[in-house]
């Protein structure tokens, strides 16, 4: 039997990142420059319910059965099996292949999930739907972090831009003219659990104060779905500016990210945030044609890692 494989692709939080855990809109985009790609390879000399996992950038080479049950490959595994009635897979070997740095807000977690449940479905001879993948994906999502959104599983899912609100159906973004993004590591891996876990602590002390930023962020991603909608993107960096500003109050950003940052608005960038939980992981930057070489290579003289140009297509 040929090998079955599958891909996901990373993502990147534009607008709304916590705020979104309390019912603001967030705005968010697929990442196909970064991807994870799973194989599903069978082992026909071996007994069914003989099935290996091998991940080698996260060291990972064992059995399913070996795997504790919070472990999100078992779960994975245990909802394909619990979705098709069985008790066992046939023998196989799950191999996932990533290039999205793990702890950095990307969305390593989900685009595993998604491959994943796309690879062994696909393995079984009954490919599940994009809905059924992003609602088994946001089960894998808790594991990772605890009361997530959604957001992550349904860009990753659908492959496409989306407008977000949790509890409302799925709203594709619409994407007058393309724009182009730069994105960089700042070096330090952070759970997004944890940082949510901060917010969570913060607003129980301060409610006026956090409900009025998480309104704000809201109100940014309202404005920026707007502009992109329209094609009107020329004052798009100025609201992932000002985005960034708040999640600074909020005790999200870093001196990394704060200064990587700068060096993307000095080197011609129109705006820049973190991108995803804070506390370290990526930035992310507005650019044009003009300026897209300039800031990536600022970016690299400054040291950062995992530094990509992305274009974010037409979208209709």
């Amino acid at each position: 039997m040929p090998a079955i494989y599958s891909y996901a692709p990373a993502k990147a939080i534009l607008f709304g990142e916590h705020a979104v855990v309390y019912g603001q809109p967030a705005i968010a985009i697929p990442i196909h420059e970064l991807r994870t790609k799973v194989t599903i390879h069978a082992l026909t000399q071996a007994a069914p319910g003989f099935d290996k996992v091998i991940s080698p950038a996260i060291g990972l080479d064992a059995e399913i059965t070996t795997l504790d049950a919070g472990n999100p490959i078992a779960k994975t595994v245990d909802l394909i099996k619990s979705h098709f009635g069985i008790t066992a897979l046939p023998a196989c070997q799950i191999q996932i292949q990533s290039t999205i740095p793990v702890g950095c807000g990307l969305g390593s977690g989900a685009a595993v999930a998604v491959a994943t449940l796309r690879a062994l479905s696909s393995f079984l001879g009954h490919p599940l739907p994009d809905e059924e993948v992003n609602r088994y994906a946001f089960e894998v999502e808790k594991l990772h972090h605890k009361t997530p959104s959604g957001i992550d599983n349904t860009v990753i899912t659908y492959g496409k831009p989306v407008f977000y609100e949790h509890g409302h159906d799925i709203s594709f973004l619409k994407i007058i003219h393309p724009i182009d993004l730069v994105i960089a590591n700042s070096g330090v891996k952070v759970r997004t659990s944890e940082t949510v876990l901060q917010v969570q602590k913060n607003h129980e002390i301060d409610p006026i104060t956090y409900s009025t930023y998480f309104r704000s962020i809201g109100d940014l991603s309202q404005q920026a779905r707007s502009m992109l909608e329209n094609g009107e993107t020329g004052n798009l960096g100025d609201l992932m500016t000002e985005n960034q500003s708040i999640l600074s109050k909020m005790g999200l950003s870093t001196s990394k990210l704060d200064e990587l940052i700068k060096i993307v608005l000095t080197n011609g960038a129109t705006g820049a945030k973190l991108t995803g939980g804070g506390g370290g992981g990526f930035i992310i930057a507005m650019v044009d044609e003009q300026t897209k070489d300039n800031v990536y290579a600022a970016l690299i003289s400054a040291g950062a890692t995992n530094v990509h140009k992305i274009r974010l297509e037409k979208q209709l």
